[in-house]
Formats: structure tokens, C-alpha cells, sequence
């Protein structure tokens, strides 16, 4: 009964089937994926009947690696191979010294010598078979990433005016997955900014500057558009741009009764947005010109810098519009028995942090594999002997692949030592 439950979990037959189910898999995901958020796929590759499929897949994977095993050490021994099945490739008179010119140009190629009864044998990269236990490792790796990133993965946006500290609370995110899987990290940004293309509105690159924990700020890293961070196994990148204006709400005796900093969506100008002033009837809708020029009496963003800044307000107290104008920072806007100014604007970064603890083990599983692709078709097993029949050297060669490719490469070799080694007089006959 164990003997039949382990056939079939190793069976060859059960990895093609679960080949074709993963394929179907994928590929249902992604046609679920064009139409879907990408949460709502994330929620549907974490039920069972996908996570069993990985873990199917990953039993069936080690156990047929067992069963390959001993192949593949035999395949990796010292004795030749193909000593009874290689053909000659050329044949020479027999020469001590031809004979130990030969050796030496093996050794010195990597080959390793094995003397047998009939001759001598060199073997070049005997290990080569175990390339194969590489890939199906690489195989094992990838599908316990997943799971593991199924598991653990946690991407979320936000954005952060500059000056102020990140605390990872849910309430600081624009979208997030995973809330209960939110990252244990806080950074303060110091300071952000953005790289404009000829002074408009597409931006070649944005840099921040952050200092990390933000209760000790103990440690200071930079942020650029194409390079992030990694704190804590959490990658953070810095991927929006846009500016924060600062309000002063003032009484008629110049006396502050609120102020703050707004995350409006004001960028890219002429964007509006609007506000209300908390404990107040005022709702304020306000446009935000960073370097402003008027044409024909109408304001008009030039560059994306902040060299020329000017608000462009709406006041309204429920439908009744109270004040509509422009204002410069240094100025102020009065509203019934208030006084409403824009002093400063600061810049804010919006950023994404995602964490993925499977990403190392589909990573190094990916590296595994390509490693074990390259030892087992580029680094394969090579074989060269070299027997006395009579007066004659025999020398013969095989190998795992390219096999006419590498008899006719020894042949050349052979020719070439006899040429330079003064046995001018001997060349072989080619075979």
C-alpha cells in the first residue's frame, strides 16, 4: 500500500498533470487579473485548492529527485563511461614521449586522469550530471516562494509630506493588502523632490532623503525613482510628487485659530481640490501654481518648480460663494470676520512599500535553475582515451552532447601537439 502511495506521488505522469493544472492556473489568473484589482487575484491565489497544487507539486519534486538520485551519482563517478562505446578519432605510432606530451595537454585543458587496464582515460567535468539535481532543486524553491509569498506579500501606498513621520498605521495608507500584515517600520522624510524634463510636467527622476527609526533617527538613506530602500526585509520606493500648501485661518485681531497642512490633490497645476476647515462652515477650493505667469489675465503654469508660487481660491459657505481671487503667499483673503492665508507649501512623496518574504526563495530558485542549465548543457561530461594497440596509440573521445563537435576539436588538438611538439614526421591519419 506505502509502496503504491509513493509510485504515485513520484510518477513522472503526476508532474505532467500538475504542469498542465498550474498552466491552466496561471492563466486564469492573469484573464482575472485584466478585470480585477489586483487584491481581489492576490485573495483568490491564497484559497486551498491553489495552495494544495504548490504543495502537490512539491512533494512530487523532491521525491522524484530521491529516485534520481543514484543515477546521478553514478553518472558523476570516476570510471569511464563510454570507454567500450567511443570512437577513435585518430590514430599515432606509439611514443612514450608522445604519450606523456598528450597527458600533460589534458591536464592542463582540466582533464582528470584515470589509468585503466587497457589504457589511460581523462575525464573533464564529471560533475556535470548534477546540473540536473540544480534545476529540480531550483524547482522546489520557486513553489515554496510562493507559498510563502501568498503567505507574507503586503504592498501598500501613501503618501508623506515633507517633514512629517511615517508610522505604519492603517489609517496613514491610500490602498494597502493585507492589513493585518502591515510591516513594522517608521522612517521621518527630511526631504523630497523632483527632476523635470525641460521645466514640464513629466518628470525624469525624484530623491528623497529619510532618516529611520523615526523615534530614534538613527539612520539616514536616500531615495531615487529607479533605486528604493530595504529596511527589515520591506522594499520602499518613491514613485509621486506634489505639493502640500500650509493655511493660517485668523481672527480680526490677527489672533491664529487654526492652521494646518493639506494632502490636496493639486498637482499637476492647474488641479483643484477642496478642504474643509475643521470646525467651520468654510469649504475652500483651491488651485496651486508652482511658477505661475498671467496670460491675458489668466494664470498659467510655466515650470513645475517652486519659484513663482500663487493660490487661485474659492470660499464658500454652504452654496455661497465668499471670496474668489488669487492670493500670493505673503498675502491674505478675508472672510466674514476671518482672515485666511496660504503662507508656505511643502512638498510631499508618495510611496509604496512592499514585503515578500517568498521573493528570496524564487529568486535564488531562478539563479539555481540557470546555474543548473548551464553546468548540465555547457559544462557536460567529456571523455578522452588513450589505448596501445600494437605499434599504434588509439585515441578515442565521447561526450553527453555535441559528440562529433568534440571528437573532431580532440583530433585537431592531437594534430596541433604532434606539429609543435617536434613529431612532424608522425601525423596521424584522420579516423
Amino acid at each position: 500500500m506505502m509502496g503504491r502511495i509513493y509510485s504515485f506521488f513520484s510518477s513522472y505522469k503526476l508532474s505532467v498533470h500538475l504542469l498542465l493544472v498550474g498552466a491552466l492556473y496561471y492563466a486564469f489568473l492573469f484573464v482575472w487579473g485584466l478585470t480585477s484589482p489586483q487584491a481581489v487575484v492576490q485573495n483568490i491565489a491564497r484559497t486551498l485548492p491553489f495552495i494544495l497544487l504548490y504543495i502537490l507539486f512539491f512533494i512530487n519534486l523532491t521525491l522524484c529527485m530521491i529516485n534520481r538520485w543514484r543515477f546521478l551519482l553514478q553518472r558523476s563517478g570516476k570510471s569511464p563511461l563510454w570507454q567500450s562505446s567511443a570512437d577513435v578519432v585518430c590514430k599515432v605510432p606509439c611514443d612514450r614521449n608522445l604519450t606523456e606530451k598528450l597527458s600533460e595537454a589534458f591536464r592542463k585543458k582540466g582533464y582528470r586522469r584515470v589509468t585503466e587496464e587497457n589504457g589511460i582515460c581523462f575525464i573533464k567535468w564529471r560533475f556535470s550530471p548534477l546540473g540536473n539535481l540544480l534545476f529540480h532543486i531550483s524547482f522546489l524553491l520557486i513553489p515554496a516562494g510562493v507559498i510563502v509569498s501568498l503567505l507574507t506579500r503586503f504592498e501598500g501606498k501613501f503618501i508623506l509630506v515633507e517633514g512629517y513621520s511615517f508610522w505604519g498605521e492603517k489609517s496613514d495608507f491610500l490602498t494597502m493588502s493585507n492589513p493585518e500584515l502591515i510591516p513594522d517600520i517608521s522612517f521621518k522624510l527630511e526631504e523630497v523632490g523632483a527632476e523635470f524634463y525641460e521645466d514640464k510636467l513629466f518628470f525624469t527622476d525624484l530623491h528623497a532623503k529619510i532618516r529611520y527609526p523615526a523615534d530614534t533617527l538613527a539612520k539616514e538613506r536616500s531615495l531615487r525613482l529607479k533605486s528604493g530602500v530595504r529596511m527589515k526585509f520591506t522594499h520602499l520606493n518613491i514613485e509621486g510628487y506634489g505639493f502640500a500648501p500650509v493655511y493660517v485661518l485668523k481672527d480680526k485681531e490677527n489672533r491664529m485659530i487654526n492652521s494646518g497642512t493639506l494632502n490636496l490633490n493639486v498637482f499637476p497645476p492647474p488641479s483643484e481640490d477642496s478642504f474643509l476647515i475643521p470646525e467651520s462652515p468654510y469649504r475652500v477650493y483651491i488651485k496651486f501654481y508652482p511658477d505661475v505667469k498671467f496670460i491675458d489675465t489668466k494664470p498659467e503654469p510655466q515650470t513645475m518648480n517652486l519659484l513663482n508660487p500663487l493660490y487661485s481660491i474659492n470660499v464658500l459657505r454652504g452654496k455661497r460663494l465668499l471670496f474668489s481671487g488669487h492670493l500670493l503667499p505673503a498675502e491674505e483673503c478675508r472672510v466674514d470676520d476671518f482672515k485666511l492665508s496660504f503662507p508656505s507649501v511643502k512638498k510631499w512623496g508618495q510611496f509604496r512599500i512592499v514585503r515578500d518574504l517568498g521573493l528570496p526563495f524564487i529568486w535564488s530558485g531562478m539563479m539555481i535553475g540557470v546555474a543548473g542549465i548551464l553546468i548540465r548543457f555547457f559544462l557536460f561530461r567529456r571523455e578522452v582515451f588513450i589505448k596501445q594497440d600494437g605499434n599504434t596509440i588509439n585515441i578515442s573521445a565521447d561526450s553527453e552532447w555535441f559528440r562529433e563537435i568534440f571528437k573532431k576539436e580532440i583530433q585537431k588538438g592531437v594534430e596541433k601537439i604532434i606539429k609543435n611538439r617536434g613529431f612532424v614526421n608522425q601525423t596521424p591519419p584522420g579516423i
